[in-house]
């Protein structure tokens, strides 16, 4: 059976490891300098037996033999952890050798992004038959080797799909701080649990879920919070600043982006509200620039009608389920009186009693910031969104567009029955919505402040 054994460099250029620690204060030894020995295990089924005097919470391998060097703790967070303790660690042959090919990714093609969770046996397959072939080929693991190697693990591992465990070894606290943020912030004020769906909402149907909302207004960013859809109207961006600054105090470093932490806020406020939860994948990474041209153009507005809301969620790859779900978001939270004041005084299709009383907050001139729910109980997600509709009692244009005759009637209709139905339909579509252009890899970057550019 092949077997790795990883040593500490003898070399006095190298540092310490209390020099180490001291110069990368929270990181306990963040680097490890090793050498490796040639021999390299035949395949998935053999075991290797990884040894190392090093107390250390990652795993760092060489691409060659006869030399060590630093490779960078947020290069490879996410690939396993060696626990603490005396002695040796038994690694299953699969994580092992993982790390290996990763590591030499990441040294050679210089990846600076992060990967979390163990990979589906199943990816690698295919890999590891390339992997010893080559390697009965070569005499050594040289660079070539690794290159090669890195090739074809490219596809596999550079440009994976997101994944509901990205954080799990990066920063396993990650998550519960969010809810907790989250949980705090819906206790003191009930409409911010909407408030915070709705920034997910709107951030993800302009250029895909990658925090271009959260940018503020500069000589170069055309701030989407000045759009049509979101000036004087998004909210909950100091909740979203607060998340961002205790997730980065218990991870040690800024690495949530500020896009996972809109997904993850919006499915934690649903759950606060007494919605269903669902598992967010995560992975996402952050813009270097907004569009409120784009904005404008994507955003659906509460005056559209059937045709037009089915063609802009077509836009973002959602089908019409995907629409009427979605819509059931406005279960929770209060809409502005200059976004119905047209429907509540030249429609038709709308109950005469809900007519009167939406008129009675929402005057034909001023009063445009006036609140109105969006159905009669905003703070509890419930079916009674849907039952509204079938009473003509839908507060937006858009809203009631959704039960008007047409093909999205007979949904509006299951959903007012069948609770159970449209949460499950509703976290399958926020899953789905998630996953519009998500920005991973080397493009766009871990925002240190949500609201700026790094």
């Amino acid at each position: 059976m092949g077997e790795e054994r990883i040593e500490i460099g003898a070399n006095p250029e190298f540092p310490t490891n209390s020099q180490i620690q001291n110069s990368l204060p929270g990181l306990e030894n963040s680097w490890v300098w090793c050498e490796i020995s040639s021999k390299i295990p035949e395949n998935l089924d053999e075991a290797a037996v990884w040894t190392t005097s090093i107390k250390s919470t990652a795993l760092a391998l060489d691409v060659a033999p006869s030399r060590c060097h630093k490779v960078d703790w947020t290069r490879l967070a996410g690939l396993g952890r060696v626990g603490e303790g005396r002695g040796g660690r038994l690694f299953s042959r699969f994580a092992g050798l993982m790390r290996l090919i990763t590591a030499g990714l990441l040294e050679v093609l210089g990846f600076d992004f992060f990967f979390a969770g163990e990979r589906r046996r199943k990816t690698y397959r295919g890999h590891m038959e390339v992997y010893n072939f080559i390697k009965k080929k070569m005499a050594s693991r040289s660079f070539l080797f690794i290159y090669v190697l890195v090739m074809f693990s490219l596809a596999g591992m550079a440009f994976s799909d997101l994944s509901d465990d990205f954080y799990h070894h990066i920063c396993p606290k990650a998550l519960p701080t969010i809810k907790r943020v989250v949980e705090d912030a819906v206790r003191k004020e009930r409409r911010m649990g909407a408030s915070l769906l709705r920034l997910h909402f709107h951030d993800c149907f302009v250029n895909g879920c990658d925090a271009s909302i959260l940018l503020d207004q500069t000589s170069t960013i055309n701030s989407e919070k000045t759009s049509r859809a979101n000036n004087n109207s998004a909210r909950g961006f100091e909740v979203i600043d607060k998340i961002k600054s205790e997730v980065d105090k218990v991870c040690g470093r800024p690495v949530v982006s500020c896009a996972d932490i809109l997904a993850v806020a919006a499915r934690d406020s649903v759950v606060a509200l007494h919605g269903p939860s669902w598992k967010v994948k995560l992975g996402r990474r952050d813009s270097t620039t907004a569009s409120r041209t784009a904005a404008n153009d994507n955003i659906p507005t509460p005056f559209m009608d059937l045709a037009a809301l089915i063609k802009n969620f077509k836009k973002q790859g959602l089908d019409e389920e995907d629409l009427v779900a979605l819509s059931g978001s406005h279960t929770l939270g209060f809409a502005q009186c200059f976004t119905f004041r047209n429907r509540i005084y030249n429609e038709t299709n709308i109950d005469p009693t809900f007519r009167r009383q939406r008129q009675a907050n929402c005057p034909r001139s001023g009063g445009d910031s006036n609140l109105a729910p969006l159905d009669p109980t905003p703070a509890l997600f419930d079916s009674k969104y849907f039952s509204d509709l079938r009473s003509k009692k839908g507060l937006l244009h858009s809203d009631q567009a959704l039960f008007s005759g047409g093909k999205t009637d007979d949904l509006v209709e299951k959903y007012s029955k069948n609770l159970g139905m449209f949460s499950k339909d509703f976290a399958e579509s926020m899953i789905k919505m998630g996953d519009i252009k998500p920005l991973t890899g080397k493009r766009g970057q871990i925002r240190v402040n949500c609201r700026k550019v790094n």
